[in-house]
């Protein structure tokens, strides 16, 4: 299994620990050698740079604290990734549903209230929207409606040709497209940050129980 957590951070932020654990000398009795000298771990599990190396662990010191703390940093910064990107597909949802109400409301708009003729009848030869109509739901005239929704129906005018109409609606559409298609890789993105911290987990809990059972070895090495 390969994650983010063994390949840099770990091996950064382990070096740092080992250097700092150096100077000061191991305070477990079970990692020091003959005359009180700290001794490295490898040297009493030669196992160890092959059980770790591949996740880049092998200069990470036998520290509980180290590990923990190497891997809480790595899943802190997961986490404000993840948080950052639901932040983002909430807007995004947001302003989807903003933009999907602006083209309800011109369709709306050009469904039931397009230009009549003087006959009294839909206007076939010039379409369009009547920007004159009342709109009994809401008391205001369509061409109110529109601009309130954010469209720009020609100024002065008593009817929006329809070929605008198109124009305005397809623009509408592409953008819900936008937000939609930009919301679906926000989330693979999202699910590939919960992916990593899941198995940021699961590794630091596999190395702590490889750590745990060095340990005993150890211990039975030095009491045999």
């Amino acid at each position: 299994m390969e994650t983010t957590i063994g390949q840099n951070t770990l091996r950064t932020a382990g070096a740092a620990q080992a250097q700092a654990a150096s100077r000061r000398g191991t305070q477990d009795p079970a990692l020091r050698g003959d005359g009180g000298d700290s001794a490295s771990p490898s040297s009493f599990f030669p196992s160890l740079s092959v059980a770790l190396g591949p996740y880049g662990l092998d200069h990470v010191p036998m520290d509980a604290a180290a590990i923990l703390a190497t891997a809480s940093s790595r899943i802190r910064e997961l986490d404000n990734g993840i948080n950052l990107y639901m932040q983002s597909i909430q807007n995004r949802t947001a302003a989807a549903q903003n933009v999907r109400q602006r083209l309800q409301t011109l369709e709306r708009a050009l469904s039931q209230h397009p230009r009549m003729n003087d006959k009294g009848k839909v206007n076939r030869k010039n379409p369009g929207i009547d920007l004159t109509a009342i709109d009994p739901a809401t008391g205001q005239s369509v061409g109110d409606e529109l601009r309130a929704a954010g469209f720009e129906p020609p100024a002065g005018a008593d009817f929006w040709p329809k070929a605008q109409v198109d124009a305005a609606m397809q623009e509408v559409k592409t953008e819900l497209e936008q937000l939609n298609s930009g919301n679906e890789m926000q989330m693979i993105r999202l699910q590939n940050l919960i992916s990593q911290k899941s198995q940021a987990v699961q590794l630091t809990t596999n190395m702590l129980a490889k750590l745990n059972r060095m340990l005993e070895s150890i211990a039975a090495k030095l009491g045999g």
